[in-house]
């Protein structure tokens, strides 16, 4: 780590970093005196200030009689300070500056992190949305990120625990805990956690829910509060603490502020927790094979074995060797040779693995600030990491064999036990976990099959399958990685057509401004018959037409969704299905799960056999080429396509146009749906609001605006104040050409009652904003523009921006700035007016009425075709003024 130095008071660890290729961050550790460790990140350029807390105590550390008290304990931390004693004071300072927060409860770990504008004023200069932001020091009192780390300090000073915040937001813990019920990854987590050894904490319940944090405890006379309180003071200490803040301020201001901030964090020199004796697994749960019935039509076998500690051993990662091998998908595999005492650890398939480390670290790309300052403030608790390793922990440094060989000694037929998971098998579980009420069944595993194991592991290697074998050398890992980089002082703000004819359209953008070994392609086959019914949409999603293709390390990737992951959405979280039948409804093409699940039993292979080649017929080809190709690559990629797929032209005229149900004014329309799953406790409301054509930028501006003014009270009043659930969120968002705002709840309460809260939340939203003041309107505005202008982090943001915008068939590249400039116009007389059209969607269990006596689909099908259509999608600007006839790059 280097010798330390020493700034006044503030201990500097290390100023040098292991750093990837591309990045220009600067980075400095420093302890303060009491004892809190600090990663600074000054970059110059970024648009996002983002700061995180990693706090070295977690669910493990839940008292016996009060599970998920450290989960309770991060949500109070959010409700108020002696400082700043405002339930939402954090959260409004934060939207204001178009910024965000959250955290999680972890094993042995809670994080706490938010991002936020890096400029209190907008992210441009004049009227160009390209220019970037100034580097002059911003005074402390004007930075948002200073009075984001003022109030977030505070959660580690004095928060308030405050009484009349104590049930509300145990029933956020409960709303929390009870989205998830239905949920077989939670289901499955918890049934793992339950069936461990009882001595080890992980046995205990994390989530925690009203039940155990309030009615329980409370029944036997325990103080809750008290207790958190209690809580918090023996596990909250600065010497366990890992702080992370990232910003354009030069490293010594950020320095400066951090000290003055968090100087004050109480430090009780607490140990460091461990839990390293203790099995998870032990002879009890060793050797059991349990049985478990999902909720979803799932088949999953998970084999669980112990396996020792190796977090001291971040130079070597052991237990990488042996994931890479038995998680190949070569042709063979290895964990069989691996058995074999003459087939030790072989240093070709180490060096291979460090050379794909390597590329990966070397060209990794910037993540969003609040993803890397919360991912580094946990990678900082592993005090064995030197701090100038900190952003390449995945480095292999070194090829260790011993402890390879050490790890492969715990893969054995008495070390492990195994979960089956199936709907169907064995069909008789006969016993139900405590928490999730997943049925399973648990017992030995039958010595029969111990005998089987163990004879495949003794027998010899000219016993075994000849289709078991060690992966081949990866031919595929890249040896030479190089990028022909330019200075380019303004980047392109969009690819250009290359080619543009009757049968293809090509567009291409060399990158200019990440200089990524790396490139993307996107793929669209527009079809006319793909989806003009619910049996078309089946068997296009059957065939697996719909997919993507992008360039990493591994080689390339392409991703195909298939039609199953379709279906499972009838059996998903209310929240999750309800926008499928949003699109259902205002989408002119769009059909529902329950309408494609009605013609899957009639379809069949010879269908499937004769529709293929009808869909692969006709058709026109839509390519996006961007990244470190050239030109010449990108056409010889599009003559590759076409010529393998070689379809008849489709004209212009027969593509199947992107339009939106246009909702009449002054109309309400209720849609009403029931849950397939009975034992789901949750409802869902959503509560859309049409405003219109988003061709008219003015309009579209207002929309946005909205959005951005409306986001944090309507969280604060639905999910802070009035407890409705826990999934509570208000958007933006598109249809085709129509623009909608929406809320959504899910909750045990009724869709009526949660209709009937949405409507009382418009009227006082409407009164708050003919009362708001100008500077606190101006403050809105430039966080959405700050957030309309922020800058993308890598290739694959900019791609998908690209391709969003080519499939969008308006080809509006430019839209960011252009919303910027309509934004700009917008004064508080002028902001969205929420007397619109309104329209609820209701997915629930019991019937519904509206207080607003609306009109009732009954009839989804005769209710679209009685209403008109928006008009078709039409690009901004003529095709051909984006036609490159040569290139610079």
């Amino acid at each position: 780590m280097g010798e330390a130095l020493h700034s006044g008071s503030v201990e500097h660890l290390s100023d040098k970093m292991e750093k990837p290729l591309l990045d220009d961050r600067l980075y400095r550790v420093i302890h303060l005196p009491n004892h809190l460790e600090i990663l600074l990140i000054h970059d110059p350029d970024t648009d996002k200030a983002a700061a995180a807390m990693d706090v070295n105590f977690g669910s493990f550390s839940d008292p016996h009689d009060l599970p998920g008290t450290a989960h309770a304990v991060e949500h109070f931390c959010f409700m108020g300070t002696k400082k700043y004693p405002g339930e939402n004071e954090y959260s409004t300072y934060l939207t204001k500056y178009g910024g965000n927060s959250n955290a999680y409860t972890a094993s042995t770990s809670t994080n706490y992190y938010f991002e936020l504008s890096a400029s209190s004023t907008s992210n441009f200069s004049g009227s160009s949305a390209t220019v970037k932001q100034s580097n002059v020091p911003i005074a402390k009192d004007k930075a948002p990120l200073y009075g984001a780390l003022d109030r977030f300090s505070q959660f580690f000073i004095q928060p308030l625990f405050l009484a009349d915040t104590l049930d509300r937001e145990l029933r956020a813990v409960d709303s929390e805990y009870k989205k998830n019920l239905q949920s077989d990854a939670w289901r499955l987590m918890q049934l793992s956690r339950s069936t461990s050894s009882d001595k080890h904490p992980m046995n205990n319940f994390a989530a925690g829910n009203y039940q155990c944090l309030r009615e329980i405890p409370v029944s036997r006379g325990v103080n809750v509060r008290k207790r958190f309180i209690e809580f918090y003071k023996a596990y909250y200490s600065a010497n366990r603490m890992k702080l992370v803040v990232l910003g354009r301020e030069p490293l010594q201001e950020l320095e400066s502020w951090v000290q003055e901030l968090f100087s004050n964090v109480p430090n009780k020199n607490l140990h460091r927790l461990r839990w390293g004796g203790i099995p998870v697994l032990d002879e009890p749960e060793l050797m059991t094979q349990i049985f478990v019935k999902p909720v979803m039509e799932l088949r999953l076998l998970n084999i669980n074995f112990t396996y020792p500690d190796e977090e001291d051993l971040f130079a070597s990662h052991p237990s990488r060797y042996l994931e890479h091998l038995i998680g190949h998908e070569s042709p063979g595999s290895a964990i069989a040779y691996l058995k074999e005492l003459e087939s030790p650890p072989l240093t070709w398939i180490s060096d291979e693995m460090n050379r794909l480390a390597e590329v990966e670290f070397k060209f990794r790309q910037k993540l969003p600030p609040s993803r890397t300052v919360s991912g580094l403030a946990q990678l900082m608790q592993k005090a064995c990491i030197p701090r100038e390793h900190l952003l390449s922990p995945s480095l292999i440094r070194k090829f260790d064999p011993e402890n390879i060989e050490r790890g492969l000694s715990h893969l054995r037929p008495d070390n492990f036990r195994f979960f089956v998971v199936d709907q169907q098998f064995p069909g008789d579980w006969n016993a139900t976990e405590k928490w999730y009420e997943t049925e399973y069944k648990l017992e030995k595993i039958p010595e029969g099959f111990k005998q089987e194991l163990w004879a495949a592991v003794r027998a010899p290697v000219t016993e075994r399958p000849s289709k078991v074998h060690l992966p081949a050398v990866n031919e595929f890992v890249p040896q030479r990685l190089e990028v022909e980089r330019k200075d380019v002082t303004d980047p392109a703000r969009h690819p250009t057509l290359i080619r543009h004819d009757d049968s293809v359209r090509v567009w291409f953008k060399k990158d200019d401004q990440f200089w990524a070994p790396k490139a993307n392609i996107e793929l669209f086959l527009r079809s006319p018959v793909a989806s003009v019914t619910p049996m078309n949409t089946i068997m296009t999603q059957i065939t697996g037409l719909n997919y993507s293709i992008s360039e990493s390390a591994q080689g390339l990737n392409i991703e195909i969704d298939g039609f199953n992951d379709k279906m499972s959405v009838l059996l998903e979280e209310p929240y999750r299905q309800i926008n499928a039948f949003s699109r259902m409804l205002i989408s002119e093409r769009s059909w529902a799960p329950f309408e494609m699940l009605e013609e899957l039993p009639a379809v069949t292979a010879e269908d499937l056999r004769s529709y293929s080649p009808e869909l692969l017929r006709q058709m026109y080809i839509e390519i996006l080429v961007h990244g470190n190709l050239h030109r010449e690559d990108a056409l010889s990629i599009a003559k590759l396509v076409e010529s393998t797929l070689r379809p008849h032209r489709l004209p212009e005229a027969q593509w199947p146009p992107r339009r939106a149900i246009a909702l009449p004014s002054g109309v309400n329309y209720l849609y009403e749906r029931v849950l397939k799953n009975p034992d789901n406790v949750n409802h869902c409301l959503e509560y859309i609001i049409s405003v219109g054509s988003i061709s008219d930028r003015v309009q579209r501006a207002k929309l946005l605006l909205f959005a951005q003014i409306a986001n944090e009270p309507c969280f604060n009043t639905l999910r802070t104040k009035e407890q409705l659930g826990y999934i509570v969120n208000s958007d933006a968002s598109v249809y085709a050409t129509v623009g909608t705002w929406c809320i959504i709840v899910q909750s045990e309460r009724n869709c009526k009652y949660l209709e009937e809260r949405c409507d009382a939340f418009l009227v006082k939203l409407e009164q708050d904003l003919r009362a708001m003041t100008d500077e606190t309107f101006e403050e809105h505005k430039i966080g959405l523009i700050n957030k309309r202008l922020e800058k993308l982090k890598n290739l694959g943001q900019e791609a998908l921006r690209f391709w969003n915008h080519i499939t969008s068939e308006v080809f509006d590249f430019e839209q960011a700035a252009e919303d910027r400039a309509a934004a700009e116009n917008n004064t508080n007389a002028s902001t969205f007016n929420a007397e619109q059209e309104i329209m609820a969607v209701n997915e629930h269990e019991a019937s519904v009425s509206s207080v607003k006596i609306p009109v009732k689909i009954e009839d989804f099908k005769a209710w679209k075709a009685s209403l008109c259509l928006s008009a078709a999608a039409t690009p901004v600007k003529s095709l051909s003024e984006f036609d490159d006839f040569g290139s610079t790059l």
